[in-house]
């Protein structure tokens, strides 16, 4: 709905009065206020009282003619929009009309609801619109005279058609001399910034009307035939577009610079007599206002510093002067009298980054009422270079892990570093004087120091590795290079030896060497375990069935138990050496540490002497870590065996076993090189025997070595904790005295879990579990173990596919898909593992169950592999209770 507006009608017509006013009320205007004036006298009194949006003349009035009328509607169109009504169908007519300042003509004939309100809303619009334009008009102009700067707008002919009073001033032209020229006057030309005249083309206003894009701060000077100097001016000129997108106006505004152009040709010209008598002074020169900016500089400033002038200009002195800072500045150039002269060191930074020493002389000048600072620098990095080489020299040797010794030409020592001193244990004082000889251990013959002194007195420097004597007399690998120091006249006048101890290199090395030597065992294990442990299964197996048919004759079973128990330990000897090798089968667990270690004790208590004193001390109970029960207790046993071999001739044979909360540092972690810091359980097992040989303390872990009488030891109970303990993410090390009191201490260190304890619950018989008429398919090369696996399988109710090898299981298992619910695989057979064969039927039979078998350690390898992560994995030889239970839940989906 339109807002309600007010309409007049001159109208003498009353029919058409009429008929308007019906017209009127059949538009969207309908509740406009109308008032009817029959004469142009009434309407002109109507309009004295009331204000009208829209004015409704008809042309032809009884008071007015033709000519009256039109001469009225110029005065009526300034008040409100004139749309003129008329019966004429006279083209020249209504141009007269709309010449006069009519907005529209509507013949009477045309009247209609529609024509009606089409006239009112496209007429009012019109009106308001350029009412709208009228006033930023006005605004505009207002804003115009009233900036302080010049402003001319010319016209596409790039004449002058509008100039504010600044311009006026400006230019000292007034308006009616400035309206009508064009920037081509031939009254007044332009130069450039340098001075020359600036061609026609390169005037302001030409540019902009050529490139269509405005200019800005254009400096250039008005050349005035009537001036004798030209008057320098800023300008910017900006283009105004039509509808059609061409230039309809230009506006060029400029402010006056002549005073500070003509301050600026003083300042250049003096600045000019200034540089020329600092430019070639020896010095770097900088002038220094009272807030530490740089005001000036010379070339060698410039150059010294590697910053252009410009640069230089503008940065505070302290952005040079990098150890001063602002407040001391300040107060450095507030403190100087005229005419006093300070002194004073200091750096300048470049601009790469690089800094030099300088010595600064300062003064102070007074330059139109300001006080400056005139500071004159002399770089005094040669002087300086020396002095901080011979401190570097100093402080390197000082500081090198090396150890470092200068001799004169017969070999006197004169100087040392704190290194020689800490490698060889030479203080000083003990050293100075002496012949390098003090360091010599008898481990290199004469025919080397002949060697080493010819190639010496050659004037060439010696490298080579040697063994040299500390002075507590031990014996250390030491790379030494000595060269000789030529004086100017090309004569020897000093040898200087540096030394860098192997010691570290050397445990390194013995560290990769005990490596390489469990990797050559680990092989070896690694290699006949699989067959070994393929027999015991057979053997364990044939066990079970001849128990089976062996019930009624208890002595025959139990001769069979005990076939069993060999059969179990002979695999555990092989699965502690595979632990030795880090290939056995690891069986990780959380459980607490203290009642499994007094478990461990309880059982060994009963097998030692009793003359043999056997202590357990806990110091804290809460201790729990993830390990293999078996693998440790076996450490546990092996380290109190071996104690119980070195008390036997003790008079009061003592083992202490302890067991404490130990949290490891950097330097701990690094020397065991353990992956994580954090806590650790620490077993120590403690004995007052014979103790171990210092020579034999670094083969004592090695497998086989022993210094037990031959048949008393297999050389393998420390390895294999070793490699058990290692496996556990742990350490393990030794200390043995021989002199009194003697004794061994083994500390065993394995990390600790935060979680709350676990219970180790003690193994129990279980009955077989039975099946429930399933069928397996059974995959062996081994013929032995196939038939007795099928045997065994068959008594607990299952029927059996067997296969010799991958290749004919999966063509069984593709014959029978819908009979097998389960496979149990060797890994390692011929043509086809166990693992290719179950990828293979699970590629038509995605959700087939199988458990591996293995004669050693394979999870490493099916572990690494993400789709076979969580397969079942048991080893030969089979506890075959466990292997039924194992059987029962892989087939109900129950294995954990």
């Amino acid at each position: 709905m339109n807002d309600v507006i007010s309409l007049l009608l001159l109208e003498d017509n009353p029919d058409h009065q009429a008929l308007f006013r019906d017209f009127l009320s059949l538009t969207s205007y309908a509740n406009a206020r109308l008032a009817i004036a029959s004469s142009l006298q009434q309407g002109r009194s109507l309009l004295a009282s009331t204000a009208f949006d829209l004015i409704f003349l008809d042309l032809s009035l009884q008071d007015s003619d033709i000519q009256e009328t039109l001469a009225a509607i110029a005065s009526l169109n300034a008040i409100a929009p004139v749309i003129v009504l008329t019966s004429l169908d006279d083209r020249e007519t209504i141009l007269d009309v709309i010449h006069q300042g009519a907005e529209d003509c509507l013949p009477k004939s045309e009247i209609s609801d529609l024509s009606l309100e089409r006239t009112i809303r496209f007429n009012l619009d019109r009106w308001q619109l350029r009412r709208r334009v009228e006033q930023s008009e006005q605004k505009f102009r207002s804003l115009i005279a009233n900036v302080h700067a010049g402003v001319i707008v010319h016209d596409a002919s790039t004449a002058i058609i509008s100039c504010n009073p600044m311009a006026q001033q400006t230019l000292g032209l007034s308006e009616s001399q400035l309206l009508g020229k064009t920037a081509t006057d031939p009254d007044w030309y332009f130069l450039d910034q340098s001075g020359q005249r600036m061609p026609p083309e390169q005037y302001p206003v030409n540019q902009v009307m050529r490139h269509g894009e405005p200019l800005r701060n254009l400096t250039l000077g008005i050349r005035h035939p009537e001036r004798h100097q030209p008057h320098w001016v800023l300008v910017d000129a900006e283009p105004l577009f039509d509808a059609t997108g061409k230039i309809e106006t230009i506006i060029v505004s400029f402010s006056d610079i002549s005073q500070l152009r003509q301050a600026e040709q003083a300042l250049r010209e003096s600045e000019a007599r200034y540089h020329s008598l600092l430019e070639n002074g020896a010095d770097a020169f900088f002038l220094i206002d009272m807030r530490a900016r740089i005001r000036d500089v010379n070339l060698l400033a410039c150059e010294s510093l590697g910053y252009s002038r410009d640069e230089l200009l503008s940065m505070p002195i302290t952005d040079i002067e990098y150890e001063l800072t602002p407040e001391r500045a300040v107060s450095t150039l507030v403190r100087l009298n005229p005419g006093e002269i300070e002194t004073k060191n200091g750096r300048h930074r470049r601009k790469d980054g690089s800094d030099f020493p300088v010595e600064v002389r300062i003064t102070l000048i007074v330059q139109q009422g300001e006080r400056m600072a005139l500071a004159h620098a002399r770089n005094i990095s040669e002087r300086r270079q020396a002095a901080e080489k011979i401190r570097l020299f100093s402080r390197a040797m000082r500081q090198s892990s090396e150890a470092v010794i200068i001799t004169d030409v017969s070999g006197k020592i004169e100087h040392i570093n704190p290194a020689f001193t800490t490698i060889t244990g030479f203080s000083e004082e003990e050293a100075l004087g002496k012949n390098p000889r003090i360091l010599k251990s008898g481990n290199q013959n004469k025919a080397f120091y002949e060697k080493l002194w010819q190639t010496l007195l050659s004037g060439q420097p010696w490298q080579g590795k040697v063994i040299n004597k500390k002075k507590n007399g031990d014996f250390y690998p030491a790379m030494l290079t000595i060269s000789p120091l030529l004086g100017s006249d090309g004569q020897i006048t000093h040898f200087v030896g540096q030394q860098q101890s192997l010691e570290q290199f050397a445990a390194l090395e013995a560290q990769l060497q005990q490596a390489q030597k469990m990797e050559a065992i680990g092989t070896l294990v690694g290699g006949i375990a699989h067959d070994f442990n393929n027999t015991l299964a057979g053997i364990t197996g044939n066990t079970y069935l001849a128990r089976l048919a062996t019930t009624a004759l208890p002595e025959v079973t139990n001769r069979l138990d005990s076939i069993e128990r060999l059969s179990f330990g002979a695999a555990a000897i092989i699965q502690q050496l595979l632990a030795f090798s880090r290939k056995g089968v690891v069986q990780m667990h959380p459980f607490a540490l203290a009642p499994f270690i007094r478990e461990t004790i309880k059982l060994h208590q009963i097998s030692l002497p009793e003359n043999i004193l056997l202590q357990l001390v806990v110091n804290d109970s809460d201790m729990q870590i993830n390990g293999d029960v078996n693998q440790l207790q076996q450490v546990l046993m092996n380290l109190i065996n071996n104690a119980f071999d070195a008390v036997q001739n003790v008079a009061e044979p003592t083992i202490r076993v302890s067991l404490t909360r130990f949290a490891a540092d950097d330097s701990f972690i690094t020397r065991h090189q353990l992956a994580e810091g954090g806590e650790y359980a620490c077993i120590s097992v403690e004995d007052n025997g014979e103790g171990i040989e210092r020579r034999n303390l670094k083969h004592i872990f090695e497998p086989f070595f022993t210094t037990k009488e031959t048949g008393k030891g297999s050389g393998l109970g420390l390895a294999m904790a070793y490699g058990a303990i290692h496996s556990h993410g742990g350490s393990i090390d030794i200390k043995s005295s021989v002199i009194e009191p003697t004794g061994t201490t083994l500390h065993i260190y394995l990390p600790l879990l935060q979680a709350a304890p676990a219970v180790v619950k003690p193994k129990k018989r279980q009955e077989p579990v039975r099946g429930k008429s399933e069928t397996i398919l059974l995959v062996d090369d081994n013929q032995m173990l196939l038939e007795t696996g099928k045997e065994i399988l068959q008594y607990l109710g299952y029927a059996v596919f067997t296969a010799v090898d991958g290749e004919q299981a999966v063509e069984l298992y593709r014959q029978h898909v819908d009979d097998i619910d389960l496979m149990i695989l060797d890994v390692v057979m011929p043509k086809m593992g166990g693992l290719e064969a179950m990828q293979e039927i699970r590629q038509f039979k995605p959700d087939a169950r199988a458990i591996f078998a293995t004669g050693y350690d394979r999870i490493s390898n099916i572990s690494a592999k993400k789709q076979l992560a969580d397969e079942i994995v048991i080893s030969k030889p089979f506890d075959l209770d466990l292997l039924s239970l194992t059987i029962r839940q892989a087939l109900e989906d129950r294995v954990e």
